[in-house]
């Protein structure tokens, strides 16, 4: 008891966070649980640090320009950092910014990967399987690879499409409607010989939990995203579609190895880990990327360019709202002009020929894509 009073007490530090997802819990996560290994962590609404996800979990919850402290930016999806904006910032990418950033991608800091653990019979357990491959996603992929996967694997067996997107399981129900719970989307992963856990677009080092999930529940992942993810799983382990000239291959590969039972429980018995793959030492790292930055008194710990943004430039904004505003209704009332004239010259040419002249080819070419600009604006 004596030898515990005589500790000295540790600093405290406030921090905060924003605009992370419904699920984040601001006092048992990754960061806080770093930071309290060497601090005594105030999570409030007025930080001195604030932690700031992907914006579209609701970063309006906070007027970031009005809150004096540091910023730290996180993201967990295909977002560049931005170091404008944040003194400093956790994300996926492989770049090296003197104290100002962090790589620890999605699957890092949203995934216990101690949750693995070995089969005690890969035969038995492999034997139990009732279903060939399962595809479970919410949203369409910036690529369509894996819906591609998914439509080359059911011409050879039945592809279990439990998700919004190509589902067959719910026939009739609004795909909108067709999530499953996260304990429902492990069961079935279990079940399956094999899991389709793409990745939504491709970019070195953007790795989420997809893989994970497959892999955690002993099924074999088929994969593509990250070129670079052979840096924390082992490539025996998963099917890895860079590795292929083509899809179509691919899948040739996984018909042979899912009819091979042999060589698919010797995949399905492998580690996960890479060779060399030190998760405890990441962690180390990040907490001493952590601990530098709350340990400075927040003036001293800035980094971002501030001299350019005056303190009243949110009134200031709050004034040219409404004229933003009225220009956008003007475009829109320009662009909605525009196809009519467009649909019009289109319609006099098929009706009333030698009328309006044909434009040549390169002129029809500049309206089709202006046409298309002013969609998108739209």
């Amino acid at each position: 008891m004596a030898q515990a009073a005589s500790e000295p007490a540790k600093p405290t530090v406030r921090i905060g966070f924003t605009a992370f997802h419904c699920d984040f819990d601001p006092q048992h996560n990754l960061i806080t649980d770093l930071l309290r290994r060497r601090f005594d962590v105030q999570v409030c609404d007025e930080p001195d640090f604030m932690f700031c996800a992907d914006f579209w979990f609701g970063a309006h919850r906070f007027d970031l320009n009005k809150l004096e402290c540091v910023r730290i930016g996180y993201t967990g999806e295909n977002d560049n950092a931005n170091f404008s904006a944040f003194d400093y910032f956790i994300g996926f990418e492989y770049i090296d910014y003197p104290d100002r950033y962090f790589r620890c991608p999605n699957l890092l800091f949203e995934c216990d990967l101690s949750a693995w653990q070995p089969l005690e019979d890969v035969d038995a357990f492999a034997a139990s399987k009732t279903r060939f491959c399962n595809f479970c996603f919410s949203h369409p992929s910036e690529n369509g690879v894996r819906e591609d996967m998914a439509r080359l694997l059911s011409a050879y067996k039945e592809v279990d499409c439990c998700g919004p997107i190509l589902n067959n399981t719910q026939p009739g129900v609004d795909p909108e409607l067709c999530r499953i719970p996260r304990d429902e989307k492990s069961r079935r992963v279990a079940e399956s010989r094999f899991t389709i856990c793409c990745e939504s677009t491709s970019r070195p080092g953007f790795v989420t939990e997809k893989i994970w999930e497959a892999l955690k529940n002993h099924s074999v992942p088929i994969y593509y995203g990250d070129e670079t993810v052979t840096r924390i799983f082992n490539p025996k382990a998963f099917v890895n579609l860079h590795d292929f000239a083509s899809l179509e291959e691919a899948a040739e590969f996984i018909r042979r190895l899912d009819a091979d039972e042999a060589a698919y429980r010797e995949m399905l018995a492998q580690p996960p880990f890479a060779e060399g793959f030190d998760r405890d030492a990441i962690f180390d790292a990040f907490e001493e990327f952590l601990a530098h930055i709350v340990s400075q008194e927040p003036k001293a710990a800035l980094r971002r360019p501030v001299s350019f943004m005056p303190a009243d430039m949110n009134d200031y904004l709050a004034l040219l709202k409404p004229y933003a505003q009225k220009l956008d209704v003007k475009e829109q009332r320009v662009a909605r002009w525009r196809r009519r004239w467009y649909w019009g010259l289109v319609l006099l040419r098929r009706f009333v020929p030698g009328l309006v002249p044909e434009p040549d080819r390169g002129m029809l070419n500049f309206y089709y894509k202006r046409h298309e600009r002013a969609m998108k604006k739209e």
